[in-house]
């Protein structure tokens, strides 16, 4: 998410998967970083416990409900600026940098992700953990890269991805869906194997931002120009929603609601 200097709750767009409620939402503003200006925060996850994390241009910051507790390569962080988070089954986050480096915490402690393969120096910009324990990591340039087994691995366009310039990772099953600037790439674990989704097959837009299934096996994306939309499970386009406020940067589903920035 791209929200300048502050966080608020989510743009809601009604409507989308229900008949639009007689409603209005209630927005929340808050200002992560009272003492400094210009920072950007980028990304937005809540935890299994239900704290909120914010990864800003100016570290991260985890908010408890009532305080805000900031988090900066004086921490032990190997970067400042947070592009990506994630928690994987054991607790341990995943957390990704604009400079390429990601960092690890656990048990209340930093410490930094140090492959013998080396990691690049751009941004990442998603990352998650499938169910064998493999984390993923999308960036902007360099594809997609796999952790297994003590080793990293990386998938580029030598490899079949249909872009190195990759924005969001999605998991179903034993198949990883990553949104690049030239549609979808969709990687079979089982056979090493990638097919495509993009304009020529009916998308309205190449550059896709955001990926993710809902719980009935849809995969839904959002663009850079052309809005949002979603393919049902055999891949055909069901239903294209027109966007008229700028680039999707990200997501999420609230039962039978579609927040959107």
């Amino acid at each position: 998410m791209d929200l300048r200097r502050s966080i608020s709750i989510l743009l809601l767009l009604s409507g989308l998967l229900v008949p639009v409620r007689a409603q209005t939402p209630y927005f929340v503003h808050h200002k992560v970083l009272k003492s400094l200006r210009g920072y950007q925060s980028q990304v937005v996850y809540q935890d299994r416990q239900g704290f909120i994390w914010i990864g800003t241009s100016e570290g991260l910051v985890r908010y408890d409900g009532i305080d805000y507790t900031r988090f900066t390569e004086k921490s032990g962080m190997a970067g400042t600026s947070v592009t990506a988070i994630c928690q994987d089954s054991t607790g341990r986050f995943w957390i990704g940098h604009e400079n390429g480096r990601i960092t690890n915490l656990e048990h209340g402690k930093f410490s930094r992700f140090m492959p013998e393969e080396g990691l690049g120096k751009i941004p990442v910009t998603d990352i998650v953990v499938d169910g064998d324990g493999w984390v993923w990591f999308s960036t902007l340039g360099e594809g997609v890269y796999y952790y297994e087994q003590n080793r990293l691995y990386n998938l580029n366009t030598d490899d079949g991805l249909a872009d190195n310039y990759a924005y969001s990772i999605a998991l179903k099953g034993k198949d990883i869906c990553v949104g690049t600037d030239y549609g979808i790439s969709i990687y079979a674990k089982a056979d090493g194997s990638f097919r495509h989704i993009s304009m020529k097959d009916g998308i309205p837009d190449n550059i896709v931002k955001k990926v993710c299934f809902d719980r009935s096996g849809n995969l839904w994306a959002g663009t850079d120009e052309a809005g949002i939309f979603y393919l049902d499970p055999a891949g055909r386009m069901t239903r294209y929603y027109n966007w008229k406020f700028g680039s999707i940067n990200d997501f999420v589903f609230d039962k039978n609601d579609l927040w959107i920035s």
